[in-house]
């Protein structure tokens, strides 16, 4: 856990893509700021994820993309990638969610995607 205490380390191998939903109201669009806060206020050093992608497809980026994330699996070894909304995603969205996906993989090879969102698969 990245806690203020332990600091914010490099990840040094990259094997994993972390999905998860912000398990919002579909038509809520929090932003990367309000969760960012949210993580802050219960001790963190920022934003756990990577990447947010909000309701009208625009990929914000969170946590520096070197940085180990936090509460994703594997967090060593993981890009965290959060939507926002519940478990149904618009097509905004889950393009969004393929054009990163592809880029990350150019970036780092091919990456195995962890997830219990499955209609983004």
């Amino acid at each position: 856990m990245l806690k203020k205490q332990s600091g914010l380390k490099k990840r040094e191998l990259t094997k994993f893509l972390f999905v998860a939903s912000s398990q919002t109201p579909t038509n809520l669009d929090v932003t990367k700021e309000q969760i960012d806060s949210m993580h802050r206020k219960n001790g963190l050093l920022g934003i756990g994820f990577h990447y947010v992608i909000s309701i009208d497809g625009d990929v914000k980026k969170g946590r520096d993309i070197d940085q180990i994330g936090f509460d994703l699996e594997r967090n060593e070894e993981t890009i965290g990638i959060l939507l926002i909304g519940n478990t149904e995603f618009n097509e905004l969205q889950l393009k969004a969610f393929k054009n990163l996906k592809q880029e990350l993989t150019q970036k780092y090879g091919q990456l195995e995607i962890i997830t219990t969102l499955e209609n983004i698969l």
